[in-house]
């Protein structure tokens, strides 16, 4: 009988190890998940911070081509 009590008191103390290691992996995972998500929220708003520099450029390229259109048709005017 004590050597049942003693087996299972070493078996219960090993599942506790083994829950104590899981425990730790899980939390380590959340960490680096919680990390993971925090790089991809910068990532995506260092994006749409680019992707609203890229429109602002395009609207000044056509711009420039409109005042490029303009002064072609106001120095063709000129033309001998």
């Amino acid at each position: 009988m004590n050597l049942t009590i003693q087996s299972v008191s070493a078996s219960t103390q090993e599942v506790s190890a083994g829950t104590e290691e899981v425990t730790a992996s899980v939390e380590e995972s959340a960490n680096i998940t919680a990390k993971s998500l925090a790089n991809v929220e910068q990532i995506s708003s260092y994006s749409q911070q680019q992707l609203s520099e890229m429109e602002n450029h395009a609207r000044t390229v056509r711009s420039l081509h409109e005042q490029a259109l303009a002064l072609q048709e106001s120095i063709a005017k000129f033309r001998i």
